[in-house]
């Protein structure tokens, strides 16, 4: 059956119509621009010195709003006891930071993110299911035979998309969006091997950087051309579509493969300045390009000054000899063949003069402190502080040191919360896909929780995963800060977590002790407190543990201690008499057992030749009886057997006798031609011939 081809014109129109829009067209054309910029990208070397301060800023900016991969965070919604919601979480954080830690592409999509929002505005990542077996063959092994094995490797991958691969449907907020679409650059083999033949017809416009028409013409570098294949999302139909440019045809689609809460499968990009009519941003440059074209004219301006802050001058040419004073050596007299000429003329003095520095130095130093006053309009605009900077000074107090960074990062807060929002709605799909298409046994695997204390609930945990509507209010999912912290903050958070709980155990354990039934109350207010530190989440259940313990474990008599004293000195007493007596009856015990061993032994004698006399007879019995029992039989099968033949005799006897009357009276008959009516006879006859028959 011949597969029906779908046009792929609508979804081209589409994507094009984005593509010309004004407002998306002009960013296009400014974001390129700023990366030019960006990477000090000139059309010739003679362009005027510059202040890459957008550069400047994108370094400064870019590690105080994103340093470090994150941590997962998934914890319980409600910080109540629940050990199914515990082991949950637990296996979904571990599953989530083993794939953040073991694989780079989480930390390098999040960069490349983050850096495109700095520039152009817009920073994009695309999350892909991959599943795929890994084939381990048989290795040789002096000798050893080892079985090659088949293992199942499952992982959410994260693809970093540039900024300008990337497409949305008209909207005025991410909510409305109708399809994403994202392109990929693709080769002839690789094409083929994803949409099957069909991608042979596929143009191929996207070819290398260098190629010229020998090359082009030759063919010689074909396999390194490419095509545009976009991947489109659309929300309403709840399906994917594979489009190439140049290809009237849909290369492929799908239904929702992924289920994600979303449906998209890419978080809202992180956008730079918007406005409420459309999401197309405004890049941060661009808030302050008339200040960095400014710092750049004064950079030039500054460079010219200091080439001419230059040591010039003239002198009178009678005095030749004069011209070598700058170029002597140190500490070297120059001869003057008229020195009283020359003291006549008031010395060096009136015969040499120099080209005035005074006003070259003061308009340098205008021109340093102009562009230092433009650069704080620029740290102004955009937000960047003092302490940031590291300009602060070392007669500042540690106060005084704080508040700076706290200011300093009031403007941050908001790229700091865009970004952990980002990179949570990444963990959040990722967390999806754990727990609707990984297997348990990947679960399980990841996260190591059949070696923890939690083990016993892991069956529960990963039914409770499966329930979609229960998971989300039993589970939160979230990334921990990504600002770089002190590297001490995890043991300082340790450290004051045992302090409180070792000094709050210690009065409790005095509290309970003189008044016993303030026991559950002091255990419920350490659970309490022991859920409220993050750092106690790997031991919060060996504290449940303990907690039930101690609930059950019978009450304490306050008496007990007296009562645990008198019990020991009479325990002492009773040691000291049951020795004694352990000693006589040891003795007495001694004689009775050789006694009562030789009488065992007389009496054993006796039961075997009892045994034995019981055993023959028993054997006799049963011989007799089994005889008797085989003569029966054999009489009653005699019996039987001559009674049968008896009857079968008879039978035929008077089978014979009547078939010979039978006989006679068919002869007669026969003989009579005529037909004797004789009932008997006739009912005789028939019999006989219905025997014969059978």
């Amino acid at each position: 059956m011949q597969e029906e081809t779908k046009s792929a014109q609508k979804w081209l129109d589409c994507l094009k119509t984005v593509e010309n829009d004004s407002a998306e067209s002009s960013w296009v054309r400014r974001s390129k621009r700023i990366v030019k910029r960006y990477r000090d990208e000139r059309e010739s070397a003679f362009e005027g010195a510059r202040f890459n301060i957008l550069w400047s800023n994108t370094e400064t900016i870019s590690p105080a709003i994103y340093s470090r991969p994150p941590k997962a965070e998934v914890s319980r919604r409600n910080k109540d006891k629940n050990p199914i919601s515990r082991t949950a979480a637990s296996i979904l954080e571990r599953s989530l930071q083993y794939e953040i830690e073991h694989y780079p592409d989480f930390d390098e999509g999040m960069k490349a993110a983050v850096q495109d929002r700095l520039l152009c505005g817009r920073g994009v990542v695309w999350i892909r299911y991959e599943r795929y077996d890994v084939d381990r063959p048989e290795e040789p092994n002096e000798g050893v035979e080892i079985q090659p094995t088949n293992d199942v490797l499952e992982r959410a991958c994260v693809d970093y998309v540039y900024w300008e691969d990337f497409r949305t449907g008209h909207a005025k907020k991410w909510a409305d969006v109708p399809w994403v679409a994202r392109r990929e650059y693709m080769t002839k083999k690789a094409g083929i091997k994803r949409f099957g033949e069909k991608f042979k017809e596929v143009p191929l416009h996207n070819e290398p950087i260098g190629i010229d028409d020998t090359m082009r013409e030759a063919g010689s570098l074909d396999d390194l051309k490419k095509a545009a294949v976009w991947e489109i999302w659309d929300k309403e139909e709840k399906q994917v579509y594979w489009v190439a440019e140049g290809y009237p045809d849909v290369l492929d689609d799908k239904p929702d493969p992924y289920g994600l809460d979303g449906f998209f499968p890419c978080p809202k990009p992180l956008y730079a300045t918007q406005t409420n009519d459309r999401l197309t941003p405004v890049p941060d440059f661009s808030l302050y390009q008339d200040q960095a074209d400014e710092i750049d004219i004064l950079t030039s301006r500054i460079k010219g000054l200091s080439d001419a802050l230059k040591l010039n001058g003239a002198y009178d040419g009678a005095n030749s000899e004069l011209s070598r004073i700058l170029s002597a050596a140190p500490n070297t007299l120059i001869p003057v063949e008229n020195w009283a000429g020359l003291s006549e003329k008031g010395g060096l003095a009136g015969v040499m003069q120099w080209v005035p520095l005074k006003d070259v130095v003061a308009a340098l130093q205008a021109a340093y402190l102009a562009r230092e006053e433009a650069k704080q309009v620029v740290y102004e605009i955009t937000g960047i502080s003092d302490i940031i900077r590291g300009a602060t000074q070392a007669s500042e107090t540690a106060t005084a040191q704080n508040i700076k960074r706290q200011f300093g990062s009031l403007r941050l807060t908001n790229r700091q919360r865009d970004v952990a929002m980002f990179a949570t709605e990444i963990l959040r799909m990722k967390a999806q896909l754990m727990m609707d298409i990984y297997r348990p046994q990947t679960l399980i695997a990841m996260s190591g929780i059949n070696e923890t204390q939690d083990a016993q609930y892991v069956d529960q945990a990963l039914m409770m995963m499966q329930d979609e509507p229960l998971r989300s209010y039993q589970i939160e999912i979230a990334a921990d800060s990504l600002v770089a912290m002190d590297e001490e903050q995890e043991k300082t958070q340790r450290m004051e977590f045992l302090t409180a709980i070792g000094g709050y155990i210690r009065e409790a354990v005095q509290a309970t002790q003189t008044v016993p039934e303030l026991a559950p109350l002091a255990m419920e207010l350490m659970m309490f407190a022991v859920r409220a530190f993050p750092a106690a989440k790997p031991v919060e259940g060996a504290f449940e543990q303990f907690q039930e313990s101690i609930q059950n474990r019978p009450p304490v008599d306050p008496n007990q201690g007296q009562q645990a004293e008198t019990a020991k000195i009479q325990a002492n007493i009773q040691i000291e008499e049951m020795k004694l007596q352990f000693q006589a009856q040891a003795k007495q015990a001694e004689l009775q057992a050789e006694a009562q061993a030789n009488q065992i032994r007389a009496q054993a004698d006796i039961q075997v030749q009892q045994s034995k006399m019981q055993m023959q007879a028993q054997l006799e019995q049963q011989r007799s009886a089994m005889q008797a029992e085989i003569d029966r039989y054999r009489a009653e099968v005699d019996a039987q057997s001559k009674a049968q033949i008896a009857t079968m005799n008879q039978d035929f006897q008077r089978w014979k006798t009547e078939i010979q009357e039978a006989t006679k009276i068919q002869i007669a008959n026969i003989t009579s031609k005529a037909k004797v009516d004789n009932e008997a006879t006739s009912a005789a006859t028939s019999e006989i011939a219905r025997e014969i028959k059978q």
